[in-house]
């Protein structure tokens, strides 16, 4: 639950609302990118979101836990 939390809010959310609109930040200028920016953020996440539960898998710690 909080793998997914928080790879929608660092991996999709907040990467889409900065390359889709574009921001401004002294020197830098990144130009907006639209829904494409959506897409690419979502992939992203998806692919971040994977390669966490891949790591926790491999821990092996979910096999003691008692349910």
């Amino acid at each position: 639950m909080y793998v997914t939390a928080i790879s929608k809010l660092l991996f999709r959310i907040i990467p889409s609302y900065i390359l889709g609109f574009g921001i401004s930040l002294g020197p830098i200028h990144v130009k907006g990118m639209g829904v494409i920016a959506a897409w690419l953020a979502m992939t992203l996440e998806t692919f971040t979101t994977a390669l966490f539960f891949w790591w926790i898998f491999k821990r092996g710690k979910w096999k003691y836990i008692k349910v």
